[in-house]
């Protein structure tokens, strides 16, 4: 009798690890965001990027799939710090240097709520760059963003991140590869 009683409070317990899980959904992103983050974060997910493909963990390669036969792209910000203030989102012509300054890009659009869905396009690119859209269509655009807090830390830069963060879907430096 006290062999059934151990068995069965061991099964109780068990059960008890088993049943104490939220919820088997993934987050957006990973939830990244702590106390002890001093800097704005803001993730992104390109919204035709096939994640089942993803296998055994949530890096990327830092490009976007393009949508609509190529001619544009699909990005959903999002960001776990209700301190952000805005996130400035800038665009650059084959321009691979994630430490470059961003007074070589142009700013393309600025972001002050969180989820947020763009769609950015090669003709607003083109028109953002000055340049003919005929140039958009071989090489890559690169995407790299700023985001400010209500403390005065501003991010612009991956290379402070910890290595964990600097290779998830940061939004800070990312490339649509044109020729797609």
């Amino acid at each position: 009798m006290k062999k059934i009683l151990s068995i069965c409070i061991a099964a109780m317990i068990t059960a008890t690890f088993f049943v104490g899980c939220e919820s088997d959904e993934s987050s957006f992103g990973d939830e990244v965001f702590n106390d002890l983050t001093n800097y704005p974060y803001v993730a992104i997910q390109d919204r035709n990027e096939d994640l089942d493909e993803i296998v055994g963990n949530n890096f990327w390669g830092f490009s976007i799939v393009a949508e609509e036969e190529g001619t544009q792209i699909r990005i959903a910000y999002d960001a776990q710090d209700p301190n952000i203030t805005d996130h400035k989102v800038f665009v650059g012509f084959d321009n691979d240097d994630a430490s470059a300054p961003l007074d070589t890009d142009v700013l393309v659009a600025t972001i002050t709520s969180f989820p947020t869905e763009l769609v950015f396009t090669k003709a607003a690119i083109a028109a953002a760059l000055n340049v003919p859209l005929t140039d958009l269509e071989t090489g890559s655009v690169y995407f790299r963003g700023r985001s400010a807090d209500a403390d005065g830390n501003i991010v612009d830069d991956p290379s402070v991140f910890e290595d964990f963060l600097a290779y998830e879907r940061h939004a800070y430096f990312y490339e649509w590869p044109l020729a797609q």
